[in-house]
């Protein structure tokens, strides 16, 4: 995926809110500067990087659920719309064109598996799927 510089202040703006709203939160958060450390920040630092993906992925759902202030329906402008209601919104104005998938995209896709490593390599196991018609 190739960003642009107009994409820029949507991704600083969502990595604002994960620092904000998610990471000064956990333990073992260094800040931006010393003043915002703790004592000793490695050694609060308790959770494996598994942990943290889940905790983060917890997170997103919460975000993705609360009402943002720049999003608003012309219908309705007094009124905060959450991510997901402007989607849906917008689907429900608009419609939904389904794009189809490049090869390389939908292997992106597929659930992977940890197979186990050896001492030279980690193997990654795609996961068998099923195929609807």
């Amino acid at each position: 995926m190739q960003l642009t510089t107009r994409d820029k202040p949507h991704i600083e703006t969502t990595l604002g809110s994960v620092a904000s709203m998610f990471v000064q939160h956990l333990p073992g958060h260094k800040g931006r500067s010393t003043e915002h450390r703790g004592t000793d920040p490695a050694a609060e630092a308790v959770w494996t990087i598994h942990q943290l993906q889940e905790l983060l992925q917890e997170w997103i759902v919460h975000w993705q659920n609360r009402p943002h202030d720049g999003l608003r329906d012309p219908l309705m402008p007094g009124k905060a719309l959450s991510p997901n209601e402007k989607y849906a919104a917008l689907v429900a104005a608009a419609g939904h064109v389904p794009v189809a998938l490049s090869p390389d995209e939908y292997i992106e896709l597929l659930p992977a598996a940890d197979a186990g490593s050896t001492p030279t390599a980690s193997v990654l196991a795609i996961a068998p799927t099923t195929v609807l018609s």
